[in-house]
C-alpha cells in the first residue's frame, strides 16, 4: 500500500475520530456492472468550535484533491445540518460490458496500491455457457495503517482520544456482487436486482476480514431470474429448434441436390439421344 493512499485513509480515520462517526468502506460490482471502490465517512463535530472545523475542511480540501489525483470521484465533502455534521464521500469506478469483465476490473482495482484499502485480496471466478461464480475476500488493518500512518509516535494523550472516538464510532465493510444464489454470505439482495450486498463490521482497532462468494445465472453477460434447470431446459429447446431447422435445410438441399442430379441424368439423356439421331441422319460415306 503506498504513502498516500495510507496517509488519505488515516486522515478519514482521524475524520472519525473528530466525534461519533460512520464510515464505509464499499466495493465489488453494482447494477451497472460496473467495478468500484467508494469511501463514506459521516461524522458528529456538533461538539467542536469553530478553529476546530476551519481545520477539518481544510484538510477534507486537501484529501479532495489527491483522491481526485488518483482518480477518485469526490461526490460530498464538508459541513451539513447546520454545521454539526461533515461528510466525505467519493468513488473510483471502472464501466464493463459484462459481469466477468467488471470482476477483472474489480481485481485490477483491489490490488492498486495506488487505490485498494486492503492489506490483503483473494478474489476467484468461474465460468459456463450459462452461469458466472465469484468470490471476493478481502482485509484490513487499521491498526498497521495507522502504525504506518505515523500515529504510534504521537503523544500519548492524543492517541488515547484517538482510541476513545474510535471506540465510540462504527465502519463496515460492504461487498457487493451479482448473483443468482448464495454461496457464502449473510447479506440480502438489492431490491429489484441481481446485486447481493454483504456487510461485516469493521474493527478500527485490529484486523477484520470480509468474503462474499455467489453464482449467478446469465445470458448475454447479464444477470437473469431463469433457474439454472430452466436455463438448461431453453437451451435444449434452443438446439431442437436449431437441429429441426437444420433437418429442413438438410432436406431441401438434398431435394435440391436430386433435381439438380434428375435433371443433370435428363439433360445427358436427352443431348445422347440427339447425337444419336444427328449420326443416323448422316448419309453413309461409299467413297467417289
Amino acid at each position: 500500500m503506498k504513502k498516500w493512499i495510507v496517509l488519505s485513509l488515516v486522515c478519514i480515520i482521524l475524520l472519525a475520530t473528530a466525534g461519533c462517526a460512520t464510515v464505509t468502506v464499499s466495493c465489488g460490482i453494482d447494477e451497472q456492472s460496473a467495478a468500484y471502490i467508494a469511501y463514506d465517512v459521516v461524522a458528529d463535530v456538533s461538539t467542536l468550535g469553530k478553529t476546530e472545523k476551519d481545520g477539518i475542511s481544510s484538510s477534507l480540501n486537501e484529501l479532495a484533491v489527491h483522491l481526485e489525483s488518483k482518480g477518485f470521484t469526490v461526490e460530498k465533502t464538508g459541513f451539513f445540518d447546520a454545521g454539526d455534521s461533515v461528510e466525505l464521500a467519493c468513488v473510483i469506478r471502472r464501466d464493463a460490458d459484462s459481469y466477468m469483465e467488471a470482476f477483472d476490473a474489480l481485481e485490477q482495482l483491489l490490488t492498486d496500491e495506488n487505490i485498494t484499502p486492503f492489506v490483503y485480496v483473494n478474489m476467484a471466478s468461474a465460468e459456463e455457457a450459462y452461469d458466472q461464480a465469484f468470490v471476493l475476500e478481502v482485509q484490513t488493518d487499521v491498526a498497521a495503517m495507522m502504525q504506518a500512518g505515523g500515529l504510534d509516535r504521537l503523544p500519548p494523550y492524543f492517541r488515547e482520544n484517538v482510541d476513545r472516538a474510535l471506540s465510540e464510532s462504527t465502519a463496515d465493510i460492504v461487498l457487493t456482487l451479482p448473483a443468482t444464489e448464495i454461496a457464502e454470505g449473510d447479506g440480502a439482495f438489492v431490491e429489484g436486482s441481481n446485486i447481493y450486498i454483504q456487510s461485516t463490521a469493521l474493527d478500527l482497532h485490529g484486523i477484520t476480514t470480509a468474503k462474499l462468494a455467489t453464482r449467478v445465472s446469465v445470458e448475454d453477460g447479464q444477470a437473469t431470474d431463469i433457474p439454472t434447470e430452466e436455463t438448461v431446459k431453453g437451451l435444449e429447446g434452443q438446439l431442437a429448434q436449431t437441429k429441426t431447422h437444420m433437418y429442413i435445410v438438410a432436406a431441401v438441399l438434398i431435394a435440391s441436390a436430386a433435381v439438380a442430379v434428375v435433371s443433370g441424368i435428363t439433360i445427358a439423356k436427352k443431348k445422347r439421344v440427339a447425337a444419336k439421331r444427328e449420326k443416323r441422319d448422316f448419309p453413309e460415306d461409299k467413297g467417289l
